[in-house]
């Protein structure tokens, strides 16, 4: 199995983003680039804080521009999936679909609760932003991933 080191990824994204992008359109503005960009958080109810602070983490992301998908974890039975959602009185999240459990795994989406993913133009980036936290801290991280991704063009 090869092992690429994560700093692999960030330099030969940059170095793909200082490359000239032949018919690219000019750079987007922060605003357009967030609207293009997704936060998907996968949750479970083994994790209490992770249907606590959801709502809250969402507003959070949506207030700065961000598109949010919640996805229940896999793992856990969907009875004791809706046990849980009732008891937090959140039917937002009765429905709630579950993530493909290959695809979260392949993307460390499972290795602690709630997992954030965070996607722009169709690129998904490599780490996810695991646990629950403040609002200032949490949209750091966010930007941060999309800046990251925004290195390398849409198109």
């Amino acid at each position: 199995m090869l092992l690429i080191s994560p700093f692999f990824w960030i330099s030969a994204t940059l170095l793909a983003a200082a490359e000239p992008k032949v018919g690219c359109p000019p750079p987007y503005k922060e605003q357009d680039a967030k609207a293009q960009t997704t936060v998907m958080v996968v949750l479970s109810p083994r994790m209490p804080y992770a249907l606590q602070e959801w709502r809250r983490m969402k507003k959070a992301a949506q207030d700065a521009g961000y598109q949010v998908t919640g996805l229940r974890d896999p793992r856990v039975p969907l009875a004791e999936w809706k046990e849980a959602v009732q008891a937090s009185k959140d039917t937002e999240l009765l429905n709630m679909p579950a993530i493909n459990e290959i695809q979260a795994t392949a993307f460390g989406a499972l290795n602690h609760i709630p997992s954030s993913l965070v996607i722009h133009c169709g690129k998904t980036h490599p780490w996810p932003i695991l646990g629950v936290m403040p609002d200032a801290a949490w949209l750091e991280v966010l930007h941060s991933r999309t800046a990251q991704l925004e290195a390398t063009a849409c198109c």
